[in-house]
Order: structure tokens, then C-alpha cells, then sequence
């Protein structure tokens, strides 16, 4: 089920380019709210405290891939997810986190609650297990190659579109 309060959470990404695809991905499923952090790139905020130079790279190189989707999201920064998390879960969220893991249900084979945030991890570890036992759920997608991992991006993509269709 797709809902306006439904968002994304990317933790510790470090290309501003995956941060962008993946919010261009998120907007076109419906979501509007991304969450980004720790090392997270972030495009400029309203009270942003970073140097200008650093706020302006980032954007440009955001809106590079988001190709203006960023102008129809809301972001968010958190220097560590523990706050978020609980944030959201007052909200009433399930923390979903994507992820390969002997614990992990087959995205397909999952019908979500009414409110989520996907949690995504960096590009090339992942969630660290400590993250995903503080998770509900972690999700997994099916891979039929003989590749075993996806870019974060493209994971992000299949999940929102698994997630945002049933």
C-alpha cells in the first residue's frame, strides 16, 4: 500500500549520484519523504549549517540524477539513525530494511503494513547486523544470476516498486 507517509532512509550512502537515482526512484512511487544519515549526502536543506560550497556541490550533483525529482521530496538529515528510529516508529512505521540475510523474507512474498520506511544501506556493505536487529522487518530480493548483489540504486528501485504495488 503507497501512502504519503511512507519514506525512504539512506544510511551512510557515499555517492551523491545513488542518493540521487534513488530519489528520483522514490518519487515516482508515490514517496516524498528521505531521510538521509550519518554519512549521507544530502542536497541544501532550509537551515542548512554546512558551508556553502559543500551544500551547493551536493545539490548539483543530486539534481544530476533526481533530474528534478529532488524539488518534490523533503529531506531530512540525522547524524545518527537511533533517533530517526524511534522517531518513526512513534509514528506508527515499520522499519523495513533491505538486505541478504538468513532472516530476510522475499520481497515478494511481503505485504506491507499501511505506514513504512525502507532502510537502505551503504553502497558497499550494506546494513551491519546490529542495524537490522533494530529493524522489523528486512527484506530481500531474489536474484536469478550468477550476480548476487545489485547497486543500491537499482535495489532501492525493485523494493519501492514491490512495495509501493500491492
Amino acid at each position: 500500500m503507497n501512502s504519503p507517509e511512507n519514506s525512504i532512509i539512506l544510511w551512510n550512502l557515499r555517492s551523491l549520484y545513488n542518493v540521487g537515482a534513488i530519489t528520483r526512484s522514490a518519487v515516482s512511487f508515490g514517496l516524498r519523504k528521505i531521510y538521509c544519515v550519518g554519512s549521507t549526502p544530502y542536497p541544501r536543506l532550509k537551515d542548512d549549517t554546512r558551508l556553502p560550497h559543500v551544500y551547493e556541490r551536493a545539490t548539483e550533483a543530486i539534481h544530476k540524477t533526481a533530474l528534478g525529482a529532488e524539488v518534490h521530496a523533503e529531506f531530512e538529515y540525522y547524524e545518527t539513525i537511533d533517533e530517526l528510529i524511534t522517531y518513526l516508529r512513534s509514528e506508527n512505521h515499520a522499519i523495513l530494511g533491505l538486505e541478504q540475510s538468513t532472516d530476510a523474507i522475499r520481497i515478494n512474498d511481503y505485504t506491507p503494513q499501511e505506514c513504512w520506511s525502507l532502510l537502505v544501506g551503504e553502497e558497499t556493505k550494506g546494513l551491519p547486523q546490529t542495524l537490522l536487529s533494530e529493524v522489523d522487518t528486512i527484506l530481500e530480493i531474489d536474484h536469478l544470476g550468477p550476480k548476487s548483489s545489485l547497486n543500491v540504486g537499482a535495489a532501492t528501485s525493485i523494493a519501492l516498486f514491490c512495495l509501493t504495488s500491492k
